[in-house]
């Protein structure tokens, strides 16, 4: 009689081991989805990191380094999104206002003139073409600054789009579970009495390992990570969104306090 145990009858004993906090849940909820409360109690784990460190330890330890600088792009492309939204919505309120950043002014020169041509008004006029071809060139650089902003943001927000995010961390994970897969290796096990004659376990007096196959747990585990993986990735954009968040609430209070000085 052959004995493989299944991950969905894994006894309690090991599942507790596996984790504590799956085991508690499963005893506080006997009659829900085993399967429903481990998903739950990840989610919860995730939503609770509040750093990216805090968040690549949530991920299972065979895949954590692999997944580790995956995790950590993902939250450079947020926070790169986040400044290029800055500076768009700056430069979107400089063209608005009529009043172009530093970084993006464009000078206006003056032509000189002699005593009589400035006398007669024509040198007032050229530079007032001047000015006027600058302020249109001006104009025409900061909406042309805009459009490559917007096409900055356009390309980091496909960074972040779930079906790019999705590809990117499982070929990580899937590359990894291989390696995984050959190295947890659990023995499919005959149980024979004193003939050799398969038996029940408990008539059995000795065993025999027919096979090898991957133990299940990895599978549970690897199946359960590829469910979760833009969970992770949606908690690590999250994460930054909030720290930039915070950041421009403390920048804003600061320039309160020194308006409120200056009055």
């Amino acid at each position: 009689m052959s004995s493989t145990a299944p991950s969905h009858t894994l006894p309690f004993a090991f599942a507790r081991a596996m984790s504590p906090v799956i085991a508690a849940q499963q005893q506080a909820f006997p009659k829900e989805d085993p399967a429903a409360v481990a998903l739950r109690v990840r989610r919860e784990a995730y939503s609770k990191a509040i750093s990216i460190t805090d968040l690549i330890f949530t991920i299972p330890s065979n895949y954590r380094d692999v997944l580790a600088p995956v995790v950590r792009k993902t939250a450079d492309h947020a926070e790169k999104l986040a400044n290029a939204q800055a500076s768009l919505r700056k430069l979107e309120s400089a063209l608005a206002d009529g009043h172009p950043p530093s970084h993006l002014l464009l000078k206006t020169p003056e032509l000189q003139g002699c005593k009589e041509f400035r006398e007669e008004g024509g040198l007032e006029t050229v530079n007032n073409s001047i000015r006027e071809s600058v302020q249109a060139a001006q104009t025409a650089v900061v909406k042309a600054a805009i459009a490559g902003k917007k096409a900055e943001v356009d390309l980091l927000r496909g960074r972040l789009d779930n079906a790019y995010l999705f590809i990117a961390y499982k070929d990580a994970v899937t590359s990894r579970f291989v390696q995984v897969r050959e190295q947890n290796k659990v023995p499919t096990l005959k149980y024979v009495d004193n003939d050799g004659t398969s038996v029940a376990v408990n008539l059995s007096t000795d065993v025999t390992v027919e096979g090898w196959q991957t133990n299940p747990a990895i599978i549970t585990e690897y199946n359960d990570l590829i469910i979760d993986l833009t969970s992770i990735a949606a908690r690590a954009i999250a994460i930054i969104n909030q720290r930039e968040s915070a950041m421009q609430i403390k920048i804003e209070k600061k320039k309160q306090v020194e308006k409120s000085a200056d009055i």
